[in-house]
């Protein structure tokens, strides 16, 4: 079994409305990706690692149980794009899933548990301490469960910390775990706050499931709500991490293994753009070939990490 192995439908779907079901193509996708994990084992080394760190990760508290039906409806319906409708991590539905979303902290527990003593929350407070101290609003896009933003707010009190997330699903938990963050249910590309609003916007671990139009559309709207000489932060995965995680789907990890956040963020107009180095660990990042050929229990996982600032003035 992969790391998110789904549920019975009858639980998973129970309350769902009908414009958030996944098409019926995400188990076909779901079943292939575990088929070649079968033919690669240490392409998969890390994904079942990792499923075994779950076993012991202590569930997050959530409270009562959820009323999936009555939650799900109080939210407006987004007009989802392509690339975010997919089965991300071999979970039928991605982040439109309960699974996703109640299983997200422990799944980002065991797999950064390698990278930092308070395993992916501790790294969480590391990438906010790049926001500047006197940063009065910070726009976290793709916030998911908020745990990042919760980060923000526990670094920068005297902040506005705004979520972004496009999935109900992952605001309803996040309200759950991180009751004080503010979400704001949109697009990444399209977030519908004002322009030049926002001292800082940090974007973590989103763009490597994104294609590169929209990398581009996300990293425009950072642009357009940054106040001028605003901060931009990105964090994501290493770009060659995704073929050592056989068995997550991951539909675009062919077209991250190019991807060149300095050169794109030049292309859209930020300057001062500076490359943070590496957060986790011992700071350096495996090869392919080095992680496939660990045998040793590690996920070995890191970060890295990019800023850089809007423009005070148009070019």
């Amino acid at each position: 079994l992969t790391v998110m192995s789904v549920t019975t439908d009858r639980e998973e779907w129970a309350g769902v409305p009908s414009h958030l079901l996944p098409p019926r193509e995400h188990w076909a996708l779901v079943a292939q990706e575990r088929a070649a994990m079968a033919a690669d084992p240490p392409s998969a080394r890390r994904t079942k690692l990792v499923h075994k760190r779950l076993l012991q990760e202590p569930s997050t508290d959530l409270g009562p149980p959820i009323k999936w039906a009555t939650e799900l409806r109080a939210f407006r319906e987004l007009q989802y794009p392509a690339y975010y409708r997919q089965p991300f991590h071999s979970v039928p539905g991605g982040w439109l899933s309960k699974r996703a979303a109640m299983k997200n902290r422990m799944a980002m527990q065991a797999i950064y548990r390698d990278a930092h003593p308070a395993s992916c929350l501790g790294l969480r407070i590391d990438l906010a301490s790049l926001v500047p101290e006197k940063a009065a609003v910070v726009v976290d896009i793709g916030a998911g469960d908020g745990d990042g933003a919760a980060a923000l707010a526990k670094t920068h009190p005297s902040a506005q910390v705004i979520a972004v997330e496009a999935s109900p699903f992952m605001i309803v938990v996040g309200r759950r775990q991180n009751p004080d963050v503010h979400y704001l249910h949109a697009l990444a590309e399209d977030t519908g706050l004002p322009t030049n609003c926002a001292d800082a916007v940090t974007i973590t671990l989103v763009l490597h499931e994104c294609p590169r139009s929209a990398k581009e559309a996300i990293l425009r709207e950072g642009y357009r709500i940054l106040k001028p000489g605003g901060l931009l932060v990105v964090a994501d995965t290493p770009q060659s991490d995704l073929h050592t995680y056989r068995g997550f789907f991951e539909p675009y990890k062919e077209e991250w293994v190019d991807f060149d956040a300095v050169g794109m963020l030049g292309d859209l107009g930020f300057t001062a753009i500076t490359h943070r180095g590496i957060f986790g660990g011992d700071g350096f990042v495996r090869s392919e070939k080095e992680v496939r050929n660990v045998t040793s229990e590690t996920t070995d996982n890191r970060l890295f990490s990019v800023t850089a600032r809007k423009r005070t003035s148009p070019l």
